[in-house]
């Protein structure tokens, strides 16, 4: 809308100057009518910049050839200069040819009172055609740099949502892990408290000291879910390969026979690769005691220069009454797993029971666990 009424002001100037000049000097209806193909066109210039060009120049000849020529000819330099800058290259050159074409036609029509003015068009045209392709090309890199602007805009907008929901998968795991496993213990405790209150007092009673542990550690893992949402809280809340030991102590409450085979970590193991395998221990026991009850495992944790090895198997056995789950424990640690380029398996083991094992590269980088 501004660039329409630019070239109105233009259009509107031009003429009136033009009007000025013929209305002075008396011309005759004939140079009226060409004036009028001269500033007229102009007005579509941005829209169809050649053929403004080539009429423009055409209708200024005509004015020559009549004997005249309209303020210092500056329609006809318009002219050249949005034949170059509105046309794409290599046609703007177009624009350039006609020019020189306009200047050659000028001195052949006659009508020159000095031939050295218009011999100086030549280089002057030549000029504004020059000026005009270096705005096309300016204009036409800044608008390149533009729309890359803009898709790295909605680029990096992408990038933040994918993070979000990253980032609440990841939470999702945190809260199926942390919680699942006190839970499944409260519930496996609380039907066998049930089955020997009677008989067995001093087991019930300690069947409900454990439900009490159980529940409380279940708070405190959600007070560090919590935590976790801050930021740089990450790394100081996390569970790591030291918080194996209240992990396998819990197991052994809950009834599991559990036998463990490990040797020392490398120092250097990041703290992503230490909180998953601690995830991955820990879902794969819960999903124990949901499924099998109080059975024996074997759990092993072999570390390499290059990977971790963490296996969890154990014998056939029966559950202690129904444990709700939601289906999301395996799904969980693939997606562990998979945050490190690793691998799980999960199936039945020679043993009948069940077996579950994870590799995880330890060189692929830091991940979100």
């Amino acid at each position: 809308m501004k660039a329409a009424r630019l070239d109105a002001i233009l259009v509107a100037g031009l003429g009136g100057a033009a009007v000025l000049q013929l209305a002075y000097e008396h011309a005759s209806p004939a140079v009226w009518l060409v004036a009028a193909a001269v500033v007229l066109p102009l007005g579509a210039r941005r829209r169809f910049p050649l053929t403004v060009c080539l009429a423009v120049l055409a209708a200024d000849l005509g004015i020559w050839t009549l004997g005249w020529h309209l303020v210092g000819d500056a329609a006809a330099g318009l002219a050249v200069y949005s034949g170059a800058r509105y046309a794409r290259w290599p046609r703007s050159l177009a624009a350039l040819a006609a020019a020189q074409l306009w200047v050659g036609s000028v001195l052949l029509a006659g009508n020159v009172d000095d031939w050295t003015d218009v011999l100086g068009a030549a280089p002057v045209m030549a000029g504004i055609w020059g000026l005009g392709v270096m705005v096309h090309r300016n204009r036409h890199q800044t608008a390149l740099l533009r729309a890359l602007a803009d898709r790295l805009r909605h680029e990096q907008a992408a990038n933040a949502r994918r993070a979000v929901v990253e980032e609440r998968a990841r939470i999702a795991r945190e809260l199926h892990d942390m919680v699942s496993h006190h839970l499944t213990s409260i519930v496996v405790q609380t039907h066998a408290a049930r089955l020997s209150v009677a008989d067995e007092p001093e087991r019930a009673a300690d069947g409900l000291e454990h439900i009490a542990r159980s529940a409380g550690a279940a708070l405190h893992d959600m007070r560090l879910l919590l935590d976790l949402l801050r930021p740089d809280e990450h790394d100081a809340h996390s569970p790591t390969l030291a918080d194996l030991d209240a992990l396998f102590a819990d197991a052994r409450r809950a009834g599991l026979r559990l036998a463990t085979e490990a040797g020392p970590p490398p120092a250097d193991l990041s703290h992503a690769v230490q909180t998953s395998v601690y995830r991955i221990l820990q879902e794969s026991l819960t999903n124990v005691i949901k499924h099998a009850g109080a059975v024996a495992v074997q759990v092993r944790l072999a570390y390499g220069a290059e990977e971790v090895v963490v296996t969890v198997e154990n014998d056939p056995g029966t559950p202690v009454g129904a444990v709700p789950g939601a289906g999301a424990g395996l799904a969980g640690m693939r997606a562990r797993v998979a945050a490190f380029g690793g691998r799980l398996t999960a199936g039945p083991g020679p043993s009948g029971g069940f077996r579950v094992s994870a590799v995880i590269p330890v060189c692929s980088g830091e991940a979100n666990p």
